[in-house]
């Protein structure tokens, strides 16, 4: 008789992370803000690059801001180091930009979007057709109605 050993086999298990929407970015967020990248500058930090934009701001879709805004995104350019992340924006000086303003700090993770000719360029791809700024700013309205 021949004793066949069984194996056992590890089960394989995969987590998620469900991409906030954009009610989920406007419900954690101060502001909502449309603008257009006028400065930036790469610093190095104990992690890594980050970048600061300052955002001069040309609509407030939601919430409040002044007229300008600084945010800062995990990566950059700095002396021949290029540092990128997945699903961070690389703007450039005189991109059109939509930002959910967090509500503490100036790191919006996961609230940055590039607007190219009136839409919104998402690094996550989470939107599955084109979206248009003036969809957003009709979408935070309604709810903004409802607070």
């Amino acid at each position: 008789m021949f004793l066949i050993p069984l194996l056992a086999t590890p089960s394989v298990a995969s987590t998620y992370a469900q991409l906030p929407t954009l009610e989920d970015l406007d419900r954690l967020s101060r502001a909502v803000i449309t603008g257009e990248i006028v400065a930036a500058s790469t610093e190095q930090a104990p992690w890594g690059l980050v970048t600061t934009y300052e955002i001069a701001v040309s609509q407030v879709l939601n919430g409040t801001a002044g007229k300008t805004l600084r945010v800062q995104l995990p990566g950059g350019r700095k002396d021949g180091l290029v540092q990128r992340y997945a699903g961070v924006p690389d703007w450039l000086v005189g991109d059109d930009v939509l930002v959910f303003v967090p509500r503490t700090g100036v790191l919006p993770l996961t609230g940055v979007f590039t607007v190219v000719e009136g839409e919104v360029r998402d690094p996550l791809a989470r939107f599955p057709e084109p979206v248009q700024v003036s969809q957003v700013a009709d979408l935070l309205g309604h709810r903004a109605l409802g607070r």
